[in-house]
């Protein structure tokens, strides 16, 4: 009886649907990604027997690096809250999508300089390009000094920033430690503005991890969409009762890897903005 609160529990509901999918999709990426580390690195030991011994502390170490990653991206999968969802796409997501030959791309296009054109795979992964930058970066409540600088420190911080975000290993860092320096010494020339400049950077971090949470809940909602099929549907309203009530299906739990309904409700409850519900 009361259209406001009606509204607010759907929403709510569809907040925890995109949530609850969004986590089932981190834990499958982890669980895949460690599955093809563990591949690479059975295939490098094929034929190494013999220098084994030498490099095992080294091999032991990396080892544990590895896993420690993977430990900390299942327990950010398997936490609760919408912060943990954001959270596991920046290292999920950002990590588990760029490559060596990613990072190689975008310092190829890398000006005498030092600045970097927008790389198709970040305008691809952050749904940025060249021709809404401008107009995105909006969104996010940059200072005045922010919004009058010029698309190309833009690109280039957004580039410079997503290389870092997405390394996976140090090494990895320090493999493009030299074109990075360049591109930071391009904002600093076209800023002359140090600070504005790690304002410009700490920016184009949140920009990063928000854009590529979005997209992530956007493929999230497509995936809800596309595994709905008519079976599942009339599953749904075959339990429903005749005060129009409907009951949660088993199906549904197991999409939304929910225990049980009292869990579920108090999810939903987490979104309400009316604290007296």
């Amino acid at each position: 009886k009361d259209e406001k609160l009606e509204k607010e529990i759907l929403e709510s509901c569809e907040k925890v649907v995109v949530e609850k999918v969004s986590k089932k999709t981190i834990k499958q990426k982890s669980e895949e990604k460690k599955q093809q580390k563990q591949k690479e690195q059975s295939s490098w030991s094929i034929g190494l027997d013999s220098i084994r011994e030498g490099v095992s502390s080294i091999g032991s170490a990396t080892n544990n690096v590895l896993q420690s990653g993977y430990d900390k991206i299942g327990s950010i999968a398997f936490s609760s809250g919408p912060d943990s969802v954001y959270h596991g796409y920046e290292i999920i997501t950002l990590q588990s999508k760029a490559t060596p030959e990613t990072t190689q791309k975008i310092v190829s296009t890398q000006q005498t300089d030092g600045s970097i054109k927008l790389n198709e795979h970040v305008t691809k992964q952050l749904d940025i390009s060249s021709d809404n930058i401008k107009k995105t970066v909006q969104n996010y409540g940059v200072s005045n000094k922010l919004k009058d600088i010029s698309q190309n420190a833009w690109e280039t911080a957004l580039n410079l920033r997503y290389m870092t975000i997405s390394s996976q290993t140090q090494d990895q860092v320090d493999k493009y430690k030299v074109q990075s320096e360049k591109a930071k010494q391009y904002l600093i020339n076209e800023l002359k503005d140090e600070k504005l400049v790690n304002e410009l950077l700490t920016t184009s971090d949140k920009i990063i991890i928000e854009q590529s949470v979005q997209k992530e809940k956007k493929d999230a909602v497509a995936t809800v969409q596309q595994s709905t099929s008519t079976e599942k549907v009339h599953e749904i309203v075959s339990n429903q009762k005749d005060d129009g009530s409907l009951q949660l299906t088993e199906t549904i739990s197991k999409e939304l890897e929910t225990d049980s309904t009292d869990s579920l409700v108090s999810s939903v409850k987490s979104y309400f903005t009316t604290k007296d519900i």
